[in-house]
């Protein structure tokens, strides 16, 4: 899921995946990236929490297909 979002902000904004940070366990990373892993940590936990409800099967499909995203940008 993370690299599906960031994928998909840095082709519609160009220059936005290119300010680094050095993290001391990571090395060095994209701001962008340390932005959008909260929003995914949140998602996951929210579907983990609510997997048995009415809705839940959206949260799934959209984890389950991106899963495959990595796969088809290599192509």
């Amino acid at each position: 899921m993370h690299t599906c979002i960031v994928t998909l902000i840095v082709r519609i904004f160009r220059n936005c995946g290119q300010k680094m940070v050095n993290l001391p366990i990571f090395g060095e990373v994209s701001i962008l990236s340390v932005g959008v892993v909260p929003f995914c940590v949140a998602f996951a936990i929210f579907w983990a929490a609510n997997q048995n409800t009415s809705y839940a099967w959206i949260g799934q499909d959209v984890l389950v297909s991106d899963t495959g995203c990595p796969c088809i940008s290599l192509c």
